[in-house]
């Protein structure tokens, strides 16, 4: 969740691979599709878009 602690000592996702080199290259992938601060983001629109 957007502005959620996280801590050195929790999983941000589990990471399954047939081998070693996929599992390394999913692992880089999760890492890649975080972004890790210090300070609190501001809260996001509820509604990005209205359609119609």
């Amino acid at each position: 969740m957007i502005g959620e602690r996280v801590s050195p000592d929790l999983p941000l996702g589990m990471v399954h691979a047939a081998t070693e080199a996929e599992a390394d290259r999913a692992a880089a992938a999760l890492r890649a599709a975080y972004r890790l601060s210090d300070t609190e983001p501001d809260e996001p629109d509820l509604i990005y878009e209205r359609i119609g």
